[in-house]
């Protein structure tokens, strides 16, 4: 009995349309193995855009899919037995058009994150960020914000991290996951955000120039000049032949010598 769902998990939204039951109760968790078969019904696609190979079975590692299709795929086939399929379709994205039936042949369940050694959490953690930098730089946004968000989830389940030989390695994970997801953030304008994420990179890392050059985009993006200033003054004195945070540095300064005479003009109004 075929019935039908729509989905909006992360940054993703998708139709999911369950064709066959199969058989059994337990679904795959993440980071499990699973065996599928991929059929598109329309438009032929290119394997590159699915993120998995078609019209075959594969053997694919749940979360590790490295397209907005395949992470889709991912979060579908976590609400499937062995030997259900699914159609899934794509509404409303750039995908519209597409569609393809899923099929679980078989999967092997990972280990719960409960039951993870710091270490596996840390491996999972910095496989994620892997996938998500990947995305980043074939401008796949979507995508690199979801699997850097899921990197950070591992990095801050991890318990009692000063007392680990891989505190430090740790710790430089978590931020660099936090620096990741405001890159992201500023993409799509999310100026409050991005402060928001910087502010904690550099908590954990107080002279990562990076951290205060990208909170600065943002506070200007805020309007909000003096504190973008500052920022990009300290990441100056940290980095000074950083020509990137010269150039911004000094449009800030020509914004706030605009905005002071405007602001002049319209006091100067006032008494006239």
């Amino acid at each position: 009995m075929e019935k039908k769902q729509l989905s909006n998990i992360g940054p993703f939204h998708y139709e999911l349309l369950i064709i066959s039951q199969g058989n059994g109760k337990t679904l795959p968790n993440d980071f499990a193995s699973c065996r599928i078969f991929i059929c598109v019904q329309k438009p032929e696609s290119r394997p590159s855009l699915i993120g998995y190979d078609v019209d075959t079975e594969t053997d694919v590692t749940i979360g590790l899919g490295s397209t907005y299709v395949s992470c889709v795929i991912d979060l579908a086939l976590q609400t499937m037995v062995e030997g259900s399929i699914v159609s899934l379709k794509f509404p409303d994205s750039k995908l519209s058009e597409l569609s393809l039936e899923v099929r679980l042949i078989s999967f092997s369940l990972s280990e719960e994150v409960y039951r993870l050694s710091p270490d596996a959490k840390l491996t999972r953690a910095l496989r994620l960020k892997e996938v998500g930098t990947k995305a980043f730089r074939t401008k796949d946004t979507e995508v690199a914000f979801y699997k850097f968000s899921r990197a950070l989830k591992y990095v801050l389940c991890i318990r009692n991290v000063g007392e680990l030989p891989s505190a430090s390695e740790i710790e430089t994970l978590r931020c660099q996951c936090y620096l990741n997801i405001s890159a992201c953030q500023l993409l799509t304008d999310s100026f409050v955000s991005v402060t928001d994420n910087c502010s904690r990179a550099l908590n954990i890392d107080p002279s990562n120039v990076k951290g205060f050059f990208r909170r600065a985009r943002a506070q200007i993006g805020l309007n909000e000049y003096e504190k973008a200033k500052d920022d990009l003054v300290k990441a100056q004195s940290l980095e000074p032949g950083n020509t990137a945070v010269s150039k911004l540095l000094a449009s800030v300064k020509v914004a706030m010598k605009k905005e002071d005479g405007e602001l002049a003009k319209s006091i100067s109004k006032m008494f006239h």
